[in-house]
C-alpha cells in the first residue's frame, strides 16, 4: 500500500506543473460554402434494429444508389449519417429514387 501512495505523490508532483491555457478562436461563418456543402449533402437515419458503422452504410449505399462518383458518409448519431455528394446529380438522383 506504501508504494502505491508514493507512486501517487510522485504522479502528483509531476502533473503540477501543467496547466491548460484557453485561447479565443473567433470563427467566421462562410454562408457561401454553407449553401454549397447544403446543396451536395443529405441526413439519412437508418431504420433497423441493428446498428451499422459508415464503412458499411457507404458499401452498401454506393451500391443501391450507384452514383457517378463515390461519396462521403459522416457519423451524426446513432444510426443518423450525413452524405457528402462530389455533384449536385448525384444527391438529386438519391433523392428522387429514394431509400
Amino acid at each position: 500500500m506504501e508504494a502505491s501512495l508514493d507512486d501517487m505523490e510522485s504522479l502528483i508532483n509531476k502533473t503540477r506543473m501543467l496547466q491548460c491555457v484557453l485561447e479565443d478562436v473567433e470563427l467566421t461563418p462562410d454562408s457561401t460554402n454553407a449553401k454549397k456543402v447544403a446543396d451536395l449533402s443529405v441526413v439519412g437515419k437508418i431504420i433497423s434494429n441493428r446498428t451499422f458503422g459508415k464503412n458499411a452504410v457507404a458499401a452498401i449505399l454506393q451500391k443501391a444508389w450507384n452514383v457517378s462518383k463515390p461519396f462521403q458518409v459522416n457519423v451524426l448519431h446513432s444510426k443518423t449519417f450525413l452524405f457528402e455528394f462530389k455533384q449536385e446529380e448525384d444527391r438529386k438522383t438519391v433523392l428522387q429514387r429514394g431509400p
